[in-house]
Protein backbone atom coordinates (compact mmCIF):
# COMPACT_ATOMS: atom_id res chain seq x y z
CA UNK A 1 0.00 0.00 0.00
CA UNK A 2 1.08 3.04 -0.46
CA UNK A 3 -0.10 6.34 1.57
CA UNK A 4 0.32 10.05 1.61
CA UNK A 5 3.69 9.87 2.87
CA UNK A 6 5.12 7.99 -0.11
CA UNK A 7 2.92 10.75 -2.34
CA UNK A 8 4.55 14.03 -0.45
CA UNK A 9 8.31 12.00 -0.44
CA UNK A 10 7.66 12.05 -3.98
CA UNK A 11 6.85 16.05 -4.76
CA UNK A 12 9.80 16.75 -2.16
CA UNK A 13 12.24 14.63 -4.16
CA UNK A 14 11.11 15.69 -7.52
CA UNK A 15 11.30 19.52 -6.28
CA UNK A 16 14.94 18.92 -6.11
CA UNK A 17 17.11 17.39 -8.83
CA UNK A 18 20.46 15.92 -7.53
CA UNK A 19 22.10 12.71 -7.46
CA UNK A 20 20.85 12.30 -3.55
CA UNK A 21 17.55 12.42 -4.23
CA UNK A 22 17.52 10.60 -7.30
CA UNK A 23 18.77 7.36 -5.57
CA UNK A 24 15.45 8.05 -3.28
CA UNK A 25 13.53 8.18 -5.83
CA UNK A 26 14.60 4.97 -6.88
CA UNK A 27 14.39 3.25 -4.11
CA UNK A 28 10.63 5.08 -3.42
CA UNK A 29 9.33 3.36 -6.37
CA UNK A 30 10.92 -0.02 -5.93
CA UNK A 31 8.72 -0.56 -3.20
CA UNK A 32 5.55 0.85 -4.98
CA UNK A 33 2.74 -1.34 -5.04
CA UNK A 34 1.99 -1.96 -8.94
CA UNK A 35 -1.12 -1.17 -10.27
CA UNK A 36 -2.89 2.10 -11.24
CA UNK A 37 -1.72 4.18 -7.95
CA UNK A 38 2.02 3.80 -10.10
CA UNK A 39 0.78 4.71 -12.96
CA UNK A 40 -0.44 8.01 -11.45
CA UNK A 41 2.46 8.16 -9.72
CA UNK A 42 4.60 7.57 -13.09
CA UNK A 43 2.52 9.96 -15.06
CA UNK A 44 3.15 12.71 -12.33
CA UNK A 45 6.94 12.24 -11.96
CA UNK A 46 7.49 12.28 -15.87
CA UNK A 47 6.35 16.59 -15.73
CA UNK A 48 8.66 17.07 -13.53
CA UNK A 49 11.69 14.47 -14.57
CA UNK A 50 11.71 15.94 -18.37
CA UNK A 51 13.25 18.90 -16.48
CA UNK A 52 16.31 17.24 -15.03
CA UNK A 53 19.18 17.16 -16.29
CA UNK A 54 20.31 13.89 -18.26
CA UNK A 55 23.47 13.28 -16.33
CA UNK A 56 21.38 12.88 -13.05
CA UNK A 57 18.93 9.95 -14.27
CA UNK A 58 21.15 7.39 -14.49
CA UNK A 59 20.67 3.73 -13.87
CA UNK A 60 21.41 1.47 -10.71
CA UNK A 61 24.23 -1.09 -11.20
CA UNK A 62 22.06 -3.65 -9.85
CA UNK A 63 19.49 -3.06 -12.58
CA UNK A 64 22.24 -5.23 -14.84
CA UNK A 65 19.82 -8.73 -15.02
CA UNK A 66 16.79 -6.91 -15.37
CA UNK A 67 17.82 -4.87 -18.26
CA UNK A 68 18.98 -8.38 -19.82
CA UNK A 69 15.53 -9.02 -19.54
CA UNK A 70 15.85 -11.86 -16.65
CA UNK A 71 14.03 -9.16 -14.39
CA UNK A 72 10.82 -7.14 -14.72
CA UNK A 73 12.49 -3.65 -15.38
CA UNK A 74 12.34 -0.75 -12.43
CA UNK A 75 9.90 1.54 -12.79
CA UNK A 76 12.04 4.32 -13.50
CA UNK A 77 13.93 2.89 -16.29
CA UNK A 78 11.51 5.16 -18.61
CA UNK A 79 12.82 7.93 -17.17
CA UNK A 80 16.49 7.08 -17.39
CA UNK A 81 18.78 9.08 -19.86
CA UNK A 82 22.35 7.74 -18.61
CA UNK A 83 23.16 3.84 -18.44
CA UNK A 84 25.98 3.13 -16.42
CA UNK A 85 27.39 -0.23 -16.91
CA UNK A 86 31.21 0.84 -16.45
CA UNK A 87 32.92 -2.37 -15.08
CA UNK A 88 30.02 -4.48 -14.93
CA UNK A 89 31.74 -7.46 -16.87
CA UNK A 90 29.42 -6.87 -19.66
CA UNK A 91 30.44 -8.83 -22.14
CA UNK A 92 29.30 -9.14 -26.37
CA UNK A 93 26.50 -11.61 -25.73
CA UNK A 94 24.88 -9.69 -22.79
CA UNK A 95 25.26 -6.52 -24.75
CA UNK A 96 23.72 -8.13 -27.71
CA UNK A 97 20.77 -9.22 -25.44
CA UNK A 98 20.19 -5.65 -23.92
CA UNK A 99 19.77 -4.19 -27.22
CA UNK A 100 17.15 -7.00 -28.38
CA UNK A 101 14.97 -6.84 -24.97
CA UNK A 102 15.55 -3.15 -23.48
CA UNK A 103 14.46 -0.14 -25.00
CA UNK A 104 17.01 1.97 -25.28
CA UNK A 105 16.31 5.08 -27.53
CA UNK A 106 15.47 7.49 -24.90
CA UNK A 107 19.39 7.65 -23.93
CA UNK A 108 21.57 10.15 -23.89
CA UNK A 109 24.85 8.56 -21.87
CA UNK A 110 26.19 5.19 -22.43
CA UNK A 111 28.48 4.07 -20.62
CA UNK A 112 30.26 0.79 -21.35
CA UNK A 113 33.84 1.10 -19.84
CA UNK A 114 36.17 -1.29 -18.54
CA UNK A 115 33.68 -4.49 -19.56
CA UNK A 116 34.40 -7.37 -21.68
CA UNK A 117 33.73 -6.20 -25.64
CA UNK A 118 35.71 -7.21 -28.59
CA UNK A 119 34.86 -6.33 -31.97
CA UNK A 120 31.33 -8.11 -31.96
CA UNK A 121 30.02 -5.76 -29.64
CA UNK A 122 30.00 -2.58 -31.76
CA UNK A 123 28.48 -4.73 -34.07
CA UNK A 124 25.62 -6.05 -32.28
CA UNK A 125 25.23 -2.40 -31.62
CA UNK A 126 25.16 -1.80 -35.38
CA UNK A 127 23.15 -4.45 -35.93
CA UNK A 128 19.43 -4.72 -37.04
CA UNK A 129 18.38 -5.21 -33.87
CA UNK A 130 19.91 -2.21 -32.82
CA UNK A 131 17.69 0.80 -32.90
CA UNK A 132 18.78 4.46 -33.58
CA UNK A 133 19.98 6.00 -30.05
CA UNK A 134 18.45 9.16 -31.71
CA UNK A 135 19.21 11.26 -28.18
CA UNK A 136 22.49 9.25 -27.49
CA UNK A 137 25.26 12.04 -27.24
CA UNK A 138 27.78 10.01 -25.05
CA UNK A 139 29.91 6.98 -25.42
CA UNK A 140 32.16 5.58 -23.25
CA UNK A 141 34.22 2.48 -24.06
CA UNK A 142 37.25 3.12 -22.23
CA UNK A 143 39.43 0.33 -20.37
CA UNK A 144 41.25 1.89 -17.98
CA UNK A 145 42.25 -1.96 -16.50
CA UNK A 146 44.35 -5.23 -17.96
CA UNK A 147 40.85 -7.09 -16.29
CA UNK A 148 38.08 -6.84 -17.62
CA UNK A 149 38.83 -4.73 -20.70
CA UNK A 150 37.35 -4.13 -24.05
CA UNK A 151 38.69 -4.71 -26.85
CA UNK A 152 36.89 -3.61 -29.71
CA UNK A 153 39.95 -3.40 -32.13
CA UNK A 154 40.07 -1.77 -35.79
CA UNK A 155 37.07 -4.06 -36.49
CA UNK A 156 35.08 -3.29 -33.73
CA UNK A 157 36.16 0.90 -34.83
CA UNK A 158 34.57 0.28 -38.43
CA UNK A 159 31.56 -1.34 -37.25
CA UNK A 160 31.37 1.39 -34.86
CA UNK A 161 31.27 4.13 -37.29
CA UNK A 162 28.69 2.58 -39.78
CA UNK A 163 26.02 3.52 -36.86
CA UNK A 164 23.75 6.49 -37.26
CA UNK A 165 24.51 7.68 -33.75
CA UNK A 166 28.01 8.32 -34.72
CA UNK A 167 26.76 11.63 -36.97
CA UNK A 168 25.22 12.84 -33.48
CA UNK A 169 27.65 11.95 -31.09
CA UNK A 170 29.44 14.89 -28.99
CA UNK A 171 31.98 12.29 -26.30
CA UNK A 172 33.62 9.30 -27.44
CA UNK A 173 35.79 7.61 -25.20
CA UNK A 174 37.92 4.69 -26.24
CA UNK A 175 41.00 4.58 -24.52
CA UNK A 176 43.11 1.23 -25.31
CA UNK A 177 41.20 -0.44 -27.10
CA UNK A 178 43.77 -2.65 -29.48
CA UNK A 179 42.88 0.13 -32.38
CA UNK A 180 45.25 -0.02 -35.39
CA UNK A 181 46.83 3.10 -36.46
CA UNK A 182 44.71 2.37 -40.12
CA UNK A 183 41.35 1.99 -37.85
CA UNK A 184 42.29 5.60 -36.24
CA UNK A 185 43.06 6.99 -39.34
CA UNK A 186 39.59 6.15 -40.72
CA UNK A 187 38.06 7.07 -37.79
CA UNK A 188 39.65 10.78 -37.77
CA UNK A 189 38.82 10.83 -41.31
CA UNK A 190 35.23 10.41 -41.43
CA UNK A 191 32.98 13.15 -41.55
CA UNK A 192 30.52 11.38 -39.65
CA UNK A 193 32.21 11.97 -36.41
CA UNK A 194 32.26 16.12 -36.75
CA UNK A 195 29.90 17.01 -34.04
CA UNK A 196 32.41 15.78 -31.25
CA UNK A 197 33.85 18.13 -28.76
CA UNK A 198 34.96 15.43 -26.82
CA UNK A 199 37.42 12.14 -28.07
CA UNK A 200 39.60 10.06 -26.21
CA UNK A 201 42.06 7.78 -28.28
CA UNK A 202 45.07 7.51 -25.40
CA UNK A 203 46.94 4.00 -25.47
CA UNK A 204 45.95 2.84 -28.78
CA UNK A 205 47.88 2.64 -32.09
CA UNK A 206 47.92 6.31 -33.10
CA UNK A 207 50.97 7.45 -34.50
CA UNK A 208 52.47 10.39 -36.88
CA UNK A 209 49.77 9.54 -40.13
CA UNK A 210 46.99 9.33 -37.49
CA UNK A 211 48.12 13.23 -36.00
CA UNK A 212 48.47 14.20 -39.78
CA UNK A 213 44.61 13.21 -40.41
CA UNK A 214 43.39 14.57 -37.14
CA UNK A 215 45.33 18.02 -37.97
CA UNK A 216 43.94 18.35 -41.47
CA UNK A 217 40.29 17.42 -40.61
CA UNK A 218 38.24 20.79 -41.09
CA UNK A 219 35.10 18.48 -39.67
CA UNK A 220 37.00 18.13 -36.07
CA UNK A 221 37.22 22.36 -35.66
CA UNK A 222 34.58 21.39 -32.44
CA UNK A 223 36.49 19.19 -31.01
CA UNK A 224 37.52 20.97 -27.39
CA UNK A 225 38.79 17.88 -25.44
CA UNK A 226 41.46 15.60 -26.85
CA UNK A 227 43.28 12.83 -25.57
CA UNK A 228 46.22 11.24 -27.12
CA UNK A 229 48.28 9.93 -24.22
CA UNK A 230 50.29 6.81 -24.58
CA UNK A 231 50.53 6.38 -28.16
CA UNK A 232 53.32 6.97 -31.17
CA UNK A 233 52.58 10.45 -32.70
CA UNK A 234 56.23 11.68 -31.14
CA UNK A 235 57.37 14.72 -31.52
CA UNK A 236 56.32 15.57 -35.76
CA UNK A 237 53.03 14.98 -34.37
CA UNK A 238 52.84 17.46 -31.67
CA UNK A 239 54.09 19.78 -34.25
CA UNK A 240 51.21 18.98 -36.88
CA UNK A 241 48.87 19.03 -33.98
CA UNK A 242 50.32 22.71 -32.84
CA UNK A 243 50.37 23.71 -36.42
CA UNK A 244 46.53 22.53 -36.96
CA UNK A 245 44.18 25.33 -37.63
CA UNK A 246 41.40 23.60 -37.69
CA UNK A 247 42.09 22.83 -33.83
CA UNK A 248 41.31 26.04 -32.63
CA UNK A 249 38.66 25.20 -29.97
CA UNK A 250 41.05 23.29 -27.97
CA UNK A 251 40.61 23.20 -24.14
CA UNK A 252 42.19 20.18 -22.90
CA UNK A 253 45.04 18.69 -24.66
CA UNK A 254 46.63 15.44 -23.36
CA UNK A 255 49.54 14.40 -24.89
CA UNK A 256 51.32 11.72 -21.96
CA UNK A 257 53.89 9.85 -22.68
CA UNK A 258 53.59 10.37 -26.43
CA UNK A 259 56.63 10.16 -27.29
CA UNK A 260 57.30 14.21 -27.57
CA UNK A 261 60.94 16.03 -27.20
CA UNK A 262 61.68 19.60 -26.45
CA UNK A 263 60.76 20.40 -29.92
CA UNK A 264 57.34 19.29 -29.32
CA UNK A 265 56.60 21.75 -26.21
CA UNK A 266 58.46 24.32 -27.86
CA UNK A 267 55.63 23.78 -30.93
CA UNK A 268 52.83 23.83 -28.61
CA UNK A 269 54.14 26.97 -26.78
CA UNK A 270 54.61 28.65 -30.02
CA UNK A 271 51.51 27.84 -31.36
CA UNK A 272 49.25 30.74 -32.70
CA UNK A 273 46.17 28.16 -32.64
CA UNK A 274 45.82 26.32 -29.55
CA UNK A 275 45.31 30.03 -27.78
CA UNK A 276 42.64 28.29 -26.09
CA UNK A 277 44.11 25.81 -23.84
CA UNK A 278 43.08 25.69 -20.34
CA UNK A 279 44.43 22.42 -19.35
CA UNK A 280 48.00 20.70 -20.96
CA UNK A 281 49.90 17.24 -20.26
CA UNK A 282 52.87 16.61 -21.48
CA UNK A 283 54.15 14.08 -18.73
CA UNK A 284 56.46 11.25 -18.96
CA UNK A 285 58.20 12.72 -22.06
CA UNK A 286 61.10 13.66 -22.51
CA UNK A 287 61.42 17.48 -22.35
CA UNK A 288 64.49 18.44 -20.42
CA UNK A 289 64.81 21.99 -19.13
CA UNK A 290 64.40 23.32 -22.94
CA UNK A 291 60.76 22.37 -23.05
CA UNK A 292 60.08 23.79 -19.50
CA UNK A 293 61.54 27.03 -20.90
CA UNK A 294 59.74 26.93 -24.29
CA UNK A 295 56.29 26.98 -21.88
CA UNK A 296 57.61 29.69 -19.53
CA UNK A 297 57.67 31.89 -22.71
CA UNK A 298 54.40 30.80 -24.28
CA UNK A 299 52.25 34.05 -24.20
CA UNK A 300 49.83 31.96 -26.32
CA UNK A 301 48.93 29.87 -22.95
CA UNK A 302 48.01 32.74 -20.93
CA UNK A 303 44.55 31.14 -20.58
CA UNK A 304 46.28 27.69 -18.83
CA UNK A 305 44.80 26.35 -15.90
CA UNK A 306 46.04 22.99 -15.37
CA UNK A 307 49.78 22.20 -16.23
CA UNK A 308 51.14 18.90 -15.74
CA UNK A 309 54.83 18.35 -16.42
CA UNK A 310 55.16 14.83 -14.43
CA UNK A 311 58.38 12.87 -15.58
CA UNK A 312 60.01 14.85 -17.94
CA UNK A 313 63.26 15.73 -16.55
CA UNK A 314 62.20 18.71 -15.16
CA UNK A 315 65.47 20.33 -13.33
CA UNK A 316 65.39 23.33 -10.99
CA UNK A 317 66.68 25.78 -13.92
CA UNK A 318 63.37 24.50 -16.01
CA UNK A 319 61.39 24.81 -12.59
CA UNK A 320 62.64 28.44 -12.35
CA UNK A 321 62.18 29.75 -15.71
CA UNK A 322 57.91 28.54 -15.34
CA UNK A 323 57.70 30.52 -11.64
CA UNK A 324 59.12 33.47 -13.57
CA UNK A 325 56.29 33.29 -16.54
CA UNK A 326 53.59 36.29 -16.32
CA UNK A 327 52.06 33.73 -19.13
CA UNK A 328 51.30 31.12 -16.43
CA UNK A 329 50.09 32.69 -13.73
CA UNK A 330 46.36 31.49 -14.00
CA UNK A 331 47.70 27.88 -13.17
CA UNK A 332 45.37 26.29 -10.52
CA UNK A 333 46.68 22.69 -10.99
CA UNK A 334 51.05 21.81 -11.02
CA UNK A 335 52.11 18.42 -11.30
CA UNK A 336 55.62 18.14 -10.99
CA UNK A 337 56.19 14.40 -9.67
CA UNK A 338 59.21 12.41 -10.58
CA UNK A 339 62.03 15.20 -11.48
CA UNK A 340 65.23 16.55 -10.23
CA UNK A 341 63.45 18.72 -7.81
CA UNK A 342 65.58 19.94 -4.80
CA UNK A 343 64.83 23.01 -2.76
CA UNK A 344 65.87 25.25 -4.19
CA UNK A 345 63.53 24.95 -7.42
CA UNK A 346 60.99 24.35 -4.56
CA UNK A 347 61.99 27.81 -3.31
CA UNK A 348 61.89 29.57 -6.97
CA UNK A 349 58.38 28.21 -6.49
CA UNK A 350 57.40 29.77 -3.37
CA UNK A 351 59.06 32.87 -4.20
CA UNK A 352 57.30 33.24 -7.61
CA UNK A 353 55.47 36.58 -8.14
CA UNK A 354 53.36 34.76 -10.87
CA UNK A 355 51.69 31.89 -9.75
CA UNK A 356 49.49 32.98 -7.25
CA UNK A 357 46.65 31.11 -8.24
CA UNK A 358 48.07 27.32 -7.42
CA UNK A 359 45.54 25.36 -5.38
CA UNK A 360 47.01 21.97 -6.32
CA UNK A 361 50.67 20.77 -6.06
CA UNK A 362 52.00 17.41 -7.26
CA UNK A 363 55.70 17.23 -5.87
CA UNK A 364 55.88 13.75 -5.46
CA UNK A 365 59.66 11.50 -6.05
CA UNK A 366 61.77 14.48 -5.66
CA UNK A 367 64.39 15.13 -3.82
CA UNK A 368 63.10 17.66 -1.45
CA UNK A 369 63.55 17.84 2.34
CA UNK A 370 62.11 18.93 5.46
CA UNK A 371 63.52 22.38 5.59
CA UNK A 372 61.90 22.88 1.97
CA UNK A 373 58.52 21.41 2.84
CA UNK A 374 58.26 23.86 6.30
CA UNK A 375 59.24 26.75 3.39
CA UNK A 376 56.18 25.49 1.55
CA UNK A 377 54.02 24.98 4.60
CA UNK A 378 54.84 28.71 5.95
CA UNK A 379 54.47 30.68 2.77
CA UNK A 380 51.65 32.03 1.42
CA UNK A 381 51.32 29.53 -1.34
CA UNK A 382 51.04 26.66 1.04
CA UNK A 383 48.04 28.67 2.57
CA UNK A 384 46.13 28.16 -0.69
CA UNK A 385 46.55 24.97 -1.08
CA UNK A 386 44.08 22.61 -1.67
CA UNK A 387 45.53 19.17 -2.40
CA UNK A 388 49.73 18.85 -1.60
CA UNK A 389 51.23 15.54 -2.91
CA UNK A 390 54.91 15.13 -1.22
CA UNK A 391 54.92 11.11 -1.34
CA UNK A 392 58.42 9.86 -1.86
CA UNK A 393 61.08 12.53 -0.54
CA UNK A 394 62.93 12.70 2.18
CA UNK A 395 61.15 14.26 4.85
CA UNK A 396 62.08 11.61 7.16
CA UNK A 397 61.10 11.19 11.28
CA UNK A 398 63.49 14.17 12.35
CA UNK A 399 61.66 16.80 9.42
CA UNK A 400 58.40 15.07 10.19
CA UNK A 401 58.11 15.75 14.20
CA UNK A 402 58.58 19.63 13.24
CA UNK A 403 55.06 19.45 11.68
CA UNK A 404 53.86 19.33 14.97
CA UNK A 405 54.17 22.67 15.38
CA UNK A 406 52.00 23.79 12.44
CA UNK A 407 48.63 25.43 12.61
CA UNK A 408 45.70 23.62 10.66
CA UNK A 409 45.84 25.50 7.40
CA UNK A 410 42.83 26.95 6.15
CA UNK A 411 42.20 25.17 2.65
CA UNK A 412 44.36 22.32 3.08
CA UNK A 413 42.25 19.16 2.55
CA UNK A 414 44.56 16.34 0.80
CA UNK A 415 48.48 15.65 1.91
CA UNK A 416 50.53 13.07 0.88
CA UNK A 417 53.27 12.23 3.13
CA UNK A 418 53.75 8.07 1.90
CA UNK A 419 57.34 7.01 1.04
CA UNK A 420 59.12 9.53 3.22
CA UNK A 421 60.90 7.41 5.41
CA UNK A 422 58.54 7.38 8.50
CA UNK A 423 58.41 5.12 11.14
CA UNK A 424 55.50 3.98 12.65
CA UNK A 425 55.34 5.84 15.47
CA UNK A 426 56.08 8.88 14.03
CA UNK A 427 53.07 8.35 11.73
CA UNK A 428 50.91 7.71 14.72
CA UNK A 429 51.88 11.26 16.33
CA UNK A 430 51.53 13.31 13.52
CA UNK A 431 47.76 11.53 13.61
CA UNK A 432 47.50 13.74 16.51
CA UNK A 433 48.70 16.78 15.20
CA UNK A 434 46.27 19.85 14.30
CA UNK A 435 47.11 20.38 11.05
CA UNK A 436 46.66 16.79 10.46
CA UNK A 437 43.35 16.32 12.19
CA UNK A 438 42.03 19.03 9.86
CA UNK A 439 42.61 17.58 6.90
CA UNK A 440 39.92 15.54 5.06
CA UNK A 441 42.42 13.21 3.55
CA UNK A 442 45.95 12.47 4.68
CA UNK A 443 47.94 9.86 3.04
CA UNK A 444 50.71 8.11 5.21
CA UNK A 445 51.24 4.84 4.79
Amino acid sequence: MVGCEDWQSLRNLLYTPNEENWARLCDLFASWTRGAGLDLALSYAREHLSHWPAILCRSVPSWKDALLGEEPLHPLWPFVKMLDLGGCHVTDAELNALIQYTDLSQLHYLDLSDNLLTRDGPRYLSSVYAVDLPELRYLNLNSHHSAPANRIGTAGLQELLRHPMMTRLTHLYLYNNDIGDVGIRGLLGSPRIANLTHLNLGANAVGRLSASVLAHAPHLSKLTHLNLSQTFIGTQGAVTIANSPHLRALRSLDLHASRISAAGAEAIAQSAHLTKLEKLSLCSNPLSEKGAVALSQASHLVGLQELRLGSTQLSNHGLQALAQSPWLQGVRVLWLPNNDLDDRGLLSLIQSPFLRKVEVLGLAHNRLSADGVMALLSSSLGARLRSLDLMGNQLGDEGAMRLRAFEPLPKLRRLDLRMNGLSSSTRETLRQTSLLQHIDRCLLD
